[in-house]
């Protein structure tokens, strides 16, 4: 056979620092802690936002050693999902000292989630922050139609794949509702207008999520986040899932599916969005209350908050 000469391939790649940029931060965060300590800079308490990233073990390991006794918290502000297999510190890392004295999550139902690879990892409980808006009243109905919600996750080719289902779907069902479409920030619309001709009922906008949430009839979306937060709220989720990609959505296991439905073509979109419209109000309401059960499971919420601790609630025992 032919030999084929990968010396070159090898000797960029190991040169190389494109792609190493996390690499290089994560070496001036330790530097940055080691100086710190050098100049006498006493650090009380350090919490930082975590993923078990470079960026985070780099903090975590200078301040385990050069701050024994300082209080480390690795912050974990958003829903976490199975395939995010970073989240799950392991005796290794533990050992090596690059895990936080103790990560916090959003909702006691995390906490055995970070514990999958070892239980030395002391958990706590924070205030879900980013998701405030859970428990407030908002001012709804600035639409004098009904709707339903398209949050589109930072994914392109899935949230292309969400408004061709979309699309398909609106030309089945010819009920008078509008779909509300908002494209995630890091996302420009562009790319959703060069793809497809939208009818008038669909329709883009850039109205407040929590908004748009509180307001929708159904939701509609893929493995965002946010498909956690209309669930809790009792808004009928349909989550669009492709078959050639990996499960990565947020929907822990044990959720009443009567909350959601998982699909994967637009015919079974169609079906549920008429499913969930002729709902009367006595099914919606006990949708509501199965809804509520299970924010207060995934989410803390952020009340009395108290500065020094921020609510730490203890779930090891």
């Amino acid at each position: 056979y032919n030999k084929i000469d990968y010396s070159k391939l090898i000797y960029n790649e190991l040169y190389s620092l494109s792609g190493f940029n996390m690499a290089i931060e994560a070496l001036l965060n330790y530097r940055f802690i080691k100086k710190l300590k050098k100049n006498n800079i006493k650090i009380r308490y350090f919490i930082n936002w975590w993923e078990n990233q470079p960026l985070d073990k780099s903090f975590n390991y200078g301040l385990n050693k050069y701050y024994k006794n300082t209080d480390v918290v690795g912050y974990l502000g958003y829903v976490p999902r199975d395939l995010e297999l970073n989240i799950y510190p392991c005796k290794n890392e533990i050992k090596s000292g690059v895990i936080p004295k103790s990560v916090a999550v959003i909702g006691k139902g995390y906490v055995k989630t970070i514990k999958k690879l070892s239980n030395d990892i002391k958990v706590e409980v924070f205030p879900a922050l980013r998701f405030e808006h859970l428990w407030k009243k908002i001012e709804i109905n600035k639409f004098s139609f009904k709707f339903i919600f398209v949050p589109l996750p930072i994914l392109l080719n899935e949230s292309l794949e969400i408004l061709k289902s979309v699309i398909e779907s609106s030309k089945i069902n010819k009920k008078n509702i509008k779909y509300l479409v908002k494209p995630h920030p890091a996302v420009s619309l562009s790319h959703f207008a060069k793809k497809y001709n939208f009818p008038k009922n669909i329709i883009f906008t850039e109205e407040s999520t929590s908004s748009l949430l509180h307001s929708s009839s159904i939701v509609i979306s893929g493995i965002s986040s946010i498909c956690m937060e209309s669930i809790c709220l009792g808004v009928p989720t349909l989550i669009i899932e492709k078959n050639q990609s990996m499960n990565f959505d947020p929907i822990p296991n044990g959720l009443n599916t009567n909350l959601f439905k998982k699909i994967n073509n637009y015919n079974e979109l169609s079906k549920y969005i008429d499913f969930y419209l002729n709902l009367d109000l006595k099914y919606i309401n006990l949708l509501k209350k199965e809804a509520e059960k299970f924010k207060n499971i995934y989410f803390e919420k952020p009340t009395n908050l108290n500065k020094k601790n921020m609510l730490k609630i203890n779930y090891d025992k």
